[in-house]
């Protein structure tokens, strides 16, 4: 299992809590967001995300009414049937990879439509690589999510990509990543 698991403390851990991740979020209410992309599936083992993210960029100028400017989102869709104290390495979850859109116009071939749900959430700043990421979600989920004190909600967490985001191999790359919570 993933909540609460706590990794090997290394200096490598310790210099990304310093620098690489916001360690208290900011708890904000976001608005509902309007989104059109691409819908699969995919686990910590097999991580299809990349190539979801590659589609993506490949057909994202098909999508009408884009919001101006790097409006993208990558979307952990919430399952309200599963026990999250069980998701491990292989536990399989979908993932909605698009824009937001300010109005839906014609939806292109082999995408979808998603409305996210406004509400409470906790914002975190991921700063540096992508290959960090998985620090960032391993101190949410392992420390954060369990000290907190706030409840978690059942609604989709998400990361979003701004002009901040500055391509996943580039350092000074920041993306914001919301968990929701009661």
């Amino acid at each position: 299992t993933i909540i609460g698991s706590k990794k090997e403390l290394t200096s490598l851990t310790l210099r990304h809590l310093y620098e690489g991740v916001t360690i208290q979020p900011r708890i904000l209410h976001l608005d509902p967001v309007c989104l059109i992309g691409f819908r699969g599936n995919s686990s910590l083992e097999k991580n299809r995300l990349p190539e979801l993210w590659k589609i993506f960029r490949f057909r994202v100028e098909e999508i009408q009414n884009r919001k101006e400017g790097i409006h993208a989102y990558g979307v952990c869709e919430v399952n309200p049937d599963f026990d999250l104290c069980l998701f491990g390495v292989q536990t399989e979850s979908n993932h909605f990879i698009g824009a937001e859109v300010s109005s839906v116009g014609e939806i292109p071939e082999g995408m979808e439509l998603k409305n996210l749900p406004g509400g409470k959430y906790a914002v975190f700043t991921h700063k540096g690589k992508l290959d960090t990421l998985s620090m960032t979600y391993d101190y949410i989920w392992g420390t954060w999510v369990l000290c907190s004190g706030y409840e978690l909600d059942l609604r989709d967490d998400f990361e979003y990509y701004n002009e901040r985001f500055l391509g996943p191999d580039q350092a000074s790359s920041e993306l914001e990543i919301c968990i929701p919570v009661k």
